[in-house]
């Protein structure tokens, strides 16, 4: 991926797609690591930009973390 300057979100939006992952599997992993639980509905809006704030952003930095994880892992 091209290190330009993304958001969080993009680069959510840019590594599900990149890596052929849905949203239904970020969802899971994301609810393994988060204290509490995330909702489709809130993952959905963040991603879509509709939702903003400390709790979106805390999603969205959750995202990153185990998307960069799972690509470390997979050894690409």
């Amino acid at each position: 991926m091209d290190e330009m300057k993304l958001t969080n979100r993009q680069k959510v939006k840019v590594l599900l797609d990149e890596y052929c992952l849905t949203q239904k599997w970020l969802l899971r992993e994301i609810n393994k690591v988060m204290v509490v639980p995330v909702p489709k509905s809130t993952l959905s809006s963040a991603l879509a930009g509709q939702r903003g704030g400390e709790r979106s952003e805390e999603v969205l930095t959750a995202c990153v973390s185990v998307l960069e994880r799972y690509i470390e892992r997979m050894g690409r």
